[in-house]
C-alpha cells in the first residue's frame, strides 16, 4: 500500500553533502565553524576605552556581560561638560577627586570626558562640578534619572 524507500539523494539537500570530495568538504566545514566561532565571539560585550581607563583590564575582565553595558553607557550618557561660568564659582572643582599625584585635566567637551577617571558615581540627587577657574562645569545625572535613559537605551 505505501512504499518506505528512502532516495538518498533527496536528503542531500544540505549543500555541503553534495560534494564528493572528502578535502572539498573539510574545507567548507572548518570555513562554517571558523565564521560561526567569529560570530559568536563578535558577540561579546566590549568595554569602551573610558571604562578600561577609568576601571583597569584586569577589573573589567572579572565584570559581566550587563555590568560592562551599564558601564559603557554611564561613560557616554552620565555626565554633560557646559561652559557656564556663571554656575561654576560655587561648585565644588572636579580636579578634587583625581588620584593624589594624578595632573588637574580641563575638559571641554562630553565626548573627551570620563566620568572614572574622576571616581564619579551616580547620587540620588543630580551632580554639578566645574573645572578649574575655567567657567566649565560638569553636569551629572541622578541614579533614577540614568536608569529611566538606560532602560529606554536597551530597548
Amino acid at each position: 500500500m505505501f512504499d518506505f524507500q528512502y532516495n538518498f539523494e533527496v536528503l542531500t539537500f544540505v549543500p555541503i553533502l553534495k560534494y564528493k570530495s572528502m578535502n572539498m568538504k573539510k574545507v567548507l566545514l572548518t570555513t562554517f565553524f571558523v565564521s560561526l566561532s567569529i560570530y559568536f565571539f563578535a558577540q561579546m560585550v566590549q568595554p569602551s576605552p573610558k571604562v578600561l581607563a577609568g576601571y583597569g583590564a584586569s577589573a573589567v575582565s572579572a565584570m559581566g556581560d550587563e555590568e560592562i553595558k551599564w558601564l559603557n553607557f554611564l561613560a557616554d550618557q552620565m555626565c554633560i561638560v557646559n561652559l557656564n561660568p556663571e554656575k561654576s564659582s560655587g561648585l565644588e572643582d572636579i580636579n578634587n577627586r583625581l588620584d593624589q599625584g594624578t595632573p588637574a585635566k580641563v575638559v571641554v567637551s562630553s565626548d573627551e570626558f570620563n566620568p572614572f577617571f574622576y571616581h564619579i558615581e551616580p547620587q540620588e540627587s543630580n551632580q554639578y562640578y566645574r573645572f578649574g577657574e575655567t567657567g566649565y562645569t560638569v553636569f551629572v545625572y541622578s541614579k533614577q534619572r540614568l536608569e529611566v535613559l538606560y532602560d529606554r537605551y536597551k530597548k
